[in-house]
């Protein structure tokens, strides 16, 4: 009886109990394309480890940049829906979505998927007002 919430009707709800906000529709689609954007770096990576370096060493070059970026942008896009639901990671994945952006193949995809990145629900699920 000494409980204050219990005098005017509220129940107690521990603070551990609290639900998570729940995530918006958009967060599916994007973990979608995390995961195929992994595995296209996975197969660049591949191509760069098996490719021939041709005649006189002329794709040697190549071979080296899919070496490189194949790997670590294997583990930005693989890694991205593990973070933290924190201010940071949105600014991270409208990253990882504008690089996307860059290519014709992934047009189609990552113009939508930015539109409904930007709008509020995406932001306050990060916590970005």
């Amino acid at each position: 009886m000494n409980d204050p919430n219990q005098r005017i009707g509220v129940p107690y709800v521990p603070s551990h109990a609290v639900e998570a906000p729940r995530p918006p529709s958009i967060w599916r689609w994007y973990i979608a394309y995390a995961a195929c954007m992994a595995l296209l770096y996975i197969g660049v990576t591949a191509m760069g480890a098996i490719g021939s370096s041709g005649q006189n060493g002329a794709g040697e070059g190549v071979r080296w940049i899919f070496l490189v970026t194949g790997p670590l942008l294997t583990v930005a896009y693989g890694i991205a829906p593990f973070l933290p639901k924190k201010p940071w990671a949105w600014t991270y994945h409208v990253v990882l979505i504008g690089m996307g952006l860059t290519s014709l193949c992934c047009l189609p995809v990552t113009l939508p998927l930015l539109l409904q990145w930007l709008k509020p629900e995406a932001k306050s699920f990060f916590g970005r007002n």
